[in-house]
């Protein structure tokens, strides 16, 4: 008679975890199937987002007085030892100067932005943006995050470095846009992001492919900028 009752408890616990099991795995089902939204719809929402933004409503923090992020003189001897055929170390060298630059960022406030920055220093920052948005998801990408606030500025900015080629790429992917220049507002670049991408998309993917098929070298051009600047990244007195 016990062994009865315990088979027939055991049962329906068997039968409660079954329901239970099959109610989460429903339960999963049905979020999967909720939709997130059509490209429009999620765009509209990024840009209702963004017009707190806009340029009419959005101030600058106001550089403090005495900001000096630059790298100690004693970092000098140590990057210029590093060999053009060593990209291990001269990542490094890259790698702590994007890092001096973040911090100026930083001590400057929320909302600051590169071009508050001196020349030689934004340019090495717009550089290394477009560079990492275009190898991580392709120009769309680079358009669609705040790093194609500079899109119209950047072909200057890569001829400067003396990346001449992708300059030139750069400007006909801008040429999409209205008089050949992105917006520097994202919230405006956004609205009109999805008819130039329908315009662009066959251009768009061949600059995409010569970009990562010519395998193009942003770091030797860096390191040689950072170098010829030396005073805009080190402390040099």
């Amino acid at each position: 008679m016990i062994t009865k009752v315990i088979l027939v408890l055991f049962g329906l616990f068997f039968l409660a975890a079954l329901w239970w099991f099959l109610r989460r795995a429903k339960s999963r089902q049905d979020k999967a199937r909720t939709p997130v939204g059509t490209y429009g719809e999620i765009k509209k929402q990024i840009i209702g987002e963004l017009r707190s933004d806009h340029p009419e409503n959005r101030t600058l923090p106001v550089r403090p007085e005495g900001i000096d992020t630059r790298l100690p003189i004693e970092t000098i001897a140590e990057h210029d030892s590093i060999s053009d055929f060593d990209s291990a170390r001269a990542h490094e060298m890259l790698s702590a100067v994007l890092g001096s630059l973040y911090e100026e960022l930083r001590a400057i406030g929320p909302g600051c932005d590169p071009v508050q920055l001196s020349f030689p220093r934004r340019a090495v920052v717009i550089a290394d943006r477009f560079e990492a948005e275009v190898n991580n998801g392709g120009l769309s990408q680079y358009y669609l995050n705040v790093s194609g606030d500079h899109a119209s500025i950047a072909p200057g900015i890569l001829r400067e470095i003396g990346l001449d080629d992708v300059a030139e790429k750069l400007e006909h992917a801008n040429s999409f846009f209205p008089d050949g220049e992105p917006p520097s507002d994202r919230g405006v670049r956004l609205n009109m992001l999805e008819s130039v991408e329908v315009r662009a998309e066959k251009t768009w993917s061949e600059i995409e492919d010569w970009f990562y098929q010519s395998n193009t070298a942003f770091l030797p051009f860096m390191i040689k900028y950072i170098r010829f600047n030396r005073e805009e990244f080190y402390r040099t007195g």
